[in-house]
């Protein structure tokens, strides 16, 4: 049957407050899977934007942005239009980072970003939105980052299917 799911995206009214929103509460509680994906103005999802994965046990207890340098080694994940699953390191939280992009190094003299990232070449990502000293930056792993805006929102998509 159709499933439900429910947006988060990087909007000061979104992803940004680092909290959920208190009605997507019971879809994030019974989400079986996440989509990371990047938006255009329209809402619709840049082709092969996309990362989908099963919900991490943590994003239940809380949102992804409020931790500190968390790793999820070998998490199965689905990029773009891949039709097999990889096993990849999904990344969340805020610390410094060493080495500006999802593959960057947690560390403590690093720049204070943060990002939520899956490691693996395409994935959306979302970094510097912990830091004063930067934009937020909404792209694709292994590519060089860009900042977000209108036509390139990431969003975290909490699915019960």
């Amino acid at each position: 049957g159709a499933g439900s799911d429910v947006e988060m995206h990087n909007s000061a009214a979104s992803l940004a407050q680092r909290t959920y929103d208190a009605a997507g509460l019971p879809a994030v509680a019974s989400a079986a899977t996440v989509l990371l994906a990047l938006r255009n103005a329209s809402g619709h999802v840049v082709p092969g934007a996309t990362a989908v994965m099963p919900m991490p046990a943590a994003w239940r207890a809380g949102h992804p942005a409020t931790y500190t340098a968390s790793d999820l080694h070998d998490w199965p994940v689905l990029v773009g239009d891949a039709a097999q699953a990889v096993a990849a390191t999904l990344r969340f939280g805020s610390a410094g980072v060493v080495g500006g992009d999802c593959g960057g190094m947690w560390e403590a003299s690093g720049v204070y970003g943060g990002m939520i990232c899956v490691d693996h070449p395409g994935s959306p990502a979302w970094g510097g939105w912990s830091s004063a000293l930067q934009a937020d930056t909404c792209s694709l792993a292994g590519e060089a980052s860009a900042v977000c805006t209108e036509d390139q929102v990431f969003t975290i998509s909490a699915r019960n299917f």
